[in-house]
C-alpha cells in the first residue's frame, strides 16, 4: 500500500497550527493563523483558481459583443466542395 505524502504533509501542518492555536493569545494573529487553515482547506487538490476578475469580463459587464465576419480569416476545408456551411 502507497503513503499519501500530500495527505501526510496537510495533517502535519494541521497538526502544528492546531498546537500554535492554543498557544496563541493575540487575537490578530490567531485570527491570521485560522485563515492560514481555511486557505489550506480550500485548497485541498493541487489546483488554486485565483478569484479574480479578467479584464474582458469586466468590459463585457458593460457591454455586449458584436461578432463579424472577417472572410480572410474564414476557416475552409478545400476537400469539401461548396465551402460546406
Amino acid at each position: 500500500m502507497s503513503i499519501n505524502l500530500s495527505k501526510k504533509k496537510r495533517d502535519n501542518m494541521f497538526s502544528f497550527l492546531k498546537e500554535l492555536k492554543k498557544k496563541m493569545e493575540d487575537k490578530e494573529d490567531l485570527r491570521k493563523l485560522i485563515e492560514i487553515e481555511r486557505t489550506l482547506q480550500e485548497k485541498k487538490y493541487g489546483l488554486i483558481w485565483e478569484e479574480h476578475k479578467e479584464k474582458i469580463d469586466e468590459i463585457l459587464e458593460r457591454n455586449i459583443p458584436i461578432l463579424r465576419e472577417i472572410e480572410d480569416k474564414k476557416l475552409t476545408n478545400p476537400e469539401k466542395i461548396g465551402g460546406g456551411r
